[in-house]
């Protein structure tokens, strides 16, 4: 399936970022945001402004193979990341998350993908960055967390140095 690679960095990306606190009841739902095209960029088939629905992905959790994951792929023209948004119900944030080493996109680009893209090619001088990235930061409610999460195919191909979370924009 085409979605398969990008729907497993998802699922990886979902593990880096909490920890389950029970045994029994824990779950991911989300939607992936996909490009449209094949590997490696925006789509060229269809109108620009396509949004097009996709199957629904049920998957165990990396590492945990008792906790669903359920994605609802959408897939869009315009794009050259994946963009996750997703709820982890049953965690509690993974130390990743909390002590700076996970990058955190600041609020000024982390609203509009393409002004994150442009940032992470600034940044590491490519589009198809290594690592996942946090749009935003988490929102925590009880024994949830709400994550939005943006990658590119080359995420989980090959390490990355340790990140942080930057500094707002000026």
């Amino acid at each position: 399936m085409r979605y398969d690679a990008g729907a497993r960095n998802a699922v990886n990306a979902l593990a880096s970022l909490a920890t389950p606190t029970r045994r029994e009841g824990t779950r991911a739902d989300g939607v992936l945001l996909a490009p449209a095209g094949e590997t490696g960029g925006a789509g060229h088939d269809g109108p620009v402004d396509a949004v097009r629905c996709g199957p629904v992905l049920r998957l165990p959790l990396a590492g945990l193979p008792s906790c669903p994951v359920h994605l609802r792929v959408l897939t869009a023209q315009q794009t050259r990341c994946w963009l996750l948004s997703a709820t982890l119900s049953g965690f509690t944030p993974a130390d990743r998350l909390t002590d700076g080493t996970l990058r955190v996109l600041p609020d000024a680009v982390a609203r509009d993908t393409s002004l994150a893209t442009q940032y992470m090619l600034d940044l590491t001088g490519t589009v198809h960055w290594n690592e996942a990235v946090l749009l935003g930061v988490p929102e925590f409610d009880g024994d949830q967390l709400h994550v939005l999460v943006a990658f590119t195919d080359r995420y989980g191909k090959e390490p990355h140095t340790a990140t942080r979370s930057e500094p707002p924009c000026g």
